[in-house]
């Protein structure tokens, strides 16, 4: 009896595979609570703590291309300095979990060429903690407990049951944050570059063991 040849099979792209070939990623590294819809949005930001009470992080950028999702970038990040929570407080040094609009951008430092965003370019409003002001040379505002529209420096809370806001991306330090997210300046500009409106981009956040569910 002639023997079958071995089972094939086709990936995302088309291509052809043997069977023991694993398929190519085709979704977001996230479980189906946080899911998202590609059909609203087409650029996400994804910031995955180690767990609930570390401040270290791991961020990546993720785009649609039209079947699948597509990582562009990834970069070690810190977030705040207690760990994660859905409801964070005013000095919590806790980072919201959620899924979160980025519609917003600024920064003591003019906007580089190529950002798409609406840029609040004010050299004294973003002044930084004492001593770190170039913490505040670029950020993106995540839409956690603010208007989206705004500057980022307009803090007003629509939700004051939340009783927290002013979370942004924005240039590391030299430690955790308050519960804002943070990376280098380097990679502040590649994400202010990538982020298109028009795509609606949004940052889901949180502990591995909660993005994953």
């Amino acid at each position: 009896m002639k023997s079958r040849p071995p089972t094939r099979r086709r990936t995302y792209t088309g291509t052809v595979l043997a069977a023991d070939t694993p398929p190519m990623p085709c979704e977001l590294p996230l479980g189906a609570v946080h899911r998202v819809d590609p059909g609203r949005h087409q650029q996400v930001i994804i910031a995955m703590g180690r767990s609930k009470r570390s401040s270290y992080t791991r961020v990546s950028r993720w785009q649609f291309d039209g079947a699948c999702w597509v990582k562009v970038g990834s970069t070690p990040a810190r977030n705040g300095a207690r760990g994660w929570h859905r409801r964070p407080w005013d000095y919590s040094y806790l980072s919201p979990i959620g899924t979160f609009g980025l519609t917003d951008a600024g920064g003591h430092l003019p906007k580089p060429r190529g950002t798409g965003l609406p840029y609040d370019h004010d050299r004294s409003g973003f002044t930084g903690p004492p001593g770190r002001a170039w913490v505040f040379d670029y950020v993106v505002a995540i839409n956690f407990n603010r208007v989206p529209g705004r500057s980022p420096l307009n803090l007003y809370r629509p939700n004051p049951k939340i009783n927290d806001g002013g979370i942004w991306l924005h240039v590391s330090g030299p430690a955790a944050t308050r519960g804002c997210i943070s990376i280098s300046r380097r990679q502040m500009r590649k994400t202010l570059r990538w982020l298109d409106p028009a795509d609606r981009p949004v940052m889901v956040m949180g502990p591995r063991s909660v993005l994953s569910r």
